[in-house]
């Protein structure tokens, strides 16, 4: 029998288009081989999660596992087996950074082993976590953002997340209640919209031809945002809106649609 990854947090090593905070139901969860949308010949194994929200739609988030040469998809792609000399999922990879958070969200470790679909049914908080900058191959890869557990509403199993009032300082905070709310529940309200247009304009005049793809809106505004920031939730869900985009006409900001691109033609 092959040698299984452990997802606990505790058992591992130092090493080495995004998800909408908001509320969401975890709809499926698979550990499989990903290619990064044709970016990669290997497939580099990622757990993949499948996040619903109330309107149905679904959000499906990769994140990093490991070494394609260390670890392969089980065929009931339920967890990683061992092909190689690695004993441990990293500790700086997006899977570990999953895991953790949501252990501080209410997942007790003795619930995680090497199973992923334990995520299947939850119902939780999606928020956005920093993410460390790191090499990977020689490459480095710069910080930005995953989208994490924040809060467990409720399990797949008829079981209560634990108290984690005493790690509260430990857990990012959600959006406090303002005027209003975003597709997802989050709310959002009047005084994020102009740090959102700040950063968002920053954000594109630092990237190349100062345009971006919408999918890498996330990360790039992220990286503008003070860490103290209370309203950050809000600024991160805000700057994915088309409704927003397509209202900052008079910022400079054009946001074409159709090929899902957002650029600056401002001072």
């Amino acid at each position: 029998m092959p040698e299984l990854m452990s997802f606990k947090p505790s058992d591992a090593i130092q090493g080495g288009g995004m998800v909408p905070e908001g509320r969401y139901r975890i709809t499926s969860a698979r550990c499989m081989g990903w290619d990064y949308n044709g970016q990669r010949v290997d497939l580099v194994p990622c757990l993949e999660v499948v996040y619903t929200n109330a309107d149905e739609q679904e959000f499906t988030q990769y994140y990093s596992a490991g070494d394609p040469k260390n670890w392969a998809p089980t065929e009931d792609e339920k967890s990683f087996k061992k092909t190689g000399s690695a004993s441990h999922l990293n500790n700086s990879s997006n899977c570990y950074t999953f895991w953790a958070a949501a252990m501080r969200a209410g997942l007790s470790e003795d619930k995680i082993g090497n199973d992923c679909t334990i995520l299947i049914g939850m119902d939780v908080d999606v928020i956005h976590e920093a993410s460390p900058e790191r090499e990977i191959k020689g490459q480095k890869k710069k910080a930005g953002a995953v989208p994490v557990i924040g809060k467990i509403h409720a399990f797949a199993a008829a079981e209560k997340p634990k108290d984690t009032k005493a790690k509260a300082q430990q857990t990012s905070q959600t959006a406090q209640p303002t005027a209003a709310k975003g597709g997802n529940g989050l709310d959002t309200g009047e005084a994020a919209v102009p740090k959102t247009t700040a950063a968002l304009i920053q954000a594109l005049k630092k990237a190349a031809n100062r345009q971006l793809e919408k999918k890498a809106l996330t990360s790039a505004v992220f990286r503008q945002i003070p860490s103290d920031e209370a309203d950050r939730p809000a600024i991160l869900n805000l700057c994915i809106q088309d409704s927003f985009l397509s209202s900052l006409i008079d910022a400079g900001v054009l946001y074409d649609a159709d090929k899902s691109m957002v650029m600056y033609v401002g001072d």
